[in-house]
Order: structure tokens, then C-alpha cells, then sequence
């Protein structure tokens, strides 16, 4: 169902995230449907990227899993 109904996943980041540790979570998971788009923060800047298309995952509960384990659980959010 979520595969089917989400619109993307959005994480959110601040100034310690590793793009490293992200690409080496989402790789198992490529290619998919689903985009991704990271909400990045630190002390000066803030904004959302979307990510290229050729990093769009296939949803699945072991990747929110990872991600959760990584950056929080509030911090992954599946959009609908």
C-alpha cells in the first residue's frame, strides 16, 4: 500500500548528516518510483533538496528502518 500511495520521502538533516552514510542506505533500494527530498539545516543555512531521479528507492520497511536508525525516527517521514 505505501509503495503504491506515497508521493516521496522527505528527510530531514542537519550539519552532522553524511551524504557517505545516506547514499550507502538508499543503494540497496535503487532503483524505485519513489523520490526523495532532504530537508537540510545547520547553524547558517537551511533549504530542501529533491534528489535526482536516479536516486528514487523502492519503499520498504527495512529502508525507513535504517533510516530511522540513523537519523530518528521523527526525521524520516513518508509523504501521502
Amino acid at each position: 500500500v505505501r509503495r503504491k500511495h506515497a508521493r516521496g520521502l522527505k528527510l530531514a538533516c542537519n550539519g552532522n548528516a553524511s551524504t557517505a552514510k545516506l547514499a550507502e542506505i538508499l543503494q540497496p533500494f535503487r532503483p524505485g518510483a519513489t523520490p526523495i527530498t532532504v530537508a537540510y539545516r545547520n547553524d547558517r543555512v537551511a533549504g530542501e533538496v529533491v534528489l535526482s531521479p536516479e536516486w528514487q528507492v523502492n519503499l520498504d520497511d527495512a529502508l525507513l528502518e535504517r533510516l530511522r536508525e540513523w537519523l530518528a525516527p521523527e526525521n524520516v517521514q513518508v509523504l501521502y
